[in-house]
This record gives C-alpha cells, sequence and structure tokens, in this order.
C-alpha cells in the first residue's frame, strides 16, 4: 500500500496516528551530516521520540522519509512544527537549520454516547 504525501492541514481523531511520506531536497551546497534528524519541536511528542532519521545528503539530492503524526488528545485546532537537526560531530552540540515545516491539525471532539 502506497503512504500518501504529507497535507499540511489534517483531521484526524482524538490520539489517532497516520503515517506519510515526503520528499525533501537539499537545496544547499553543503553536505547534510550524518546525524540529521527531522524532529518534532512543537508541541513536544507525549511519549515517544517523535523524530524521522534522515542522515547524509549531497546537495541537490533527495531522500523519502516515512513521517508518523499522532492527533493530540484534546479537541480543537492545534499546531504541529517539525525542524532538521543535526548534532555537531565534535561539540556535540545540537544545531536547527532549514524551515519550519508546520502542520495544522484539526482533532474533532468525540461525541456523547446516546441515552
Amino acid at each position: 500500500m502506497a503512504i500518501p504525501p504529507i497535507p499540511t492541514r489534517l483531521e484526524l481523531t482524538s490520539g489517532e496516528e497516520v503515517k506519510y511520506k515526503r520528499r525533501f531536497k537539499n537545496n544547499g551546497d553543503k553536505r547534510w551530516p550524518e546525524t540529521t534528524r527531522l524532529v518534532q519541536v512543537t508541541p513536544p511528542p507525549d511519549d515517544s521520540d517523535n523524530s524521522v532519521f534522515i542522515g547524509a545528503l549531497l546537495p541537490d539530492h533527495f531522500k523519502n522519509p516515512e513521517f508518523r503524526i499522532t492527533a493530540p488528545r484534546e479537541a480543537g485546532l492545534h499546531t504541529m512544527i517539525w525542524r532538521f537537526t543535526f548534532n555537531d560531530e565534535d561539540s556535540g552540540d545540537v544545531f536547527y537549520f532549514g524551515p519550519e515545516i508546520i502542520f495544522r491539525i484539526t482533532v474533532e471532539a468525540e461525541s456523547e454516547p446516546e441515552a
């Protein structure tokens, strides 16, 4: 079964998990480090490491990683922001780069059971 590309607006139920693939290109002139990941920075994931390993990527090359997005438990409109990050090989410091990847997630309120 093919995994569809990620839309920027999602309508999900509370806690629902969906998987998508998205194509990313290194538009820069430098190789991305081997430690490159795409991480969910806001809101912080509840109880898991919500990140996607990207790895080294040469300029003008692509990767098509699979995303796992889990809807918040609370009903309403939520904004989820992901960023590219890497660990400096010498210092171990974490650096963010590239644009924010923003998803708007609408979580519908659970309906009350009829009496």
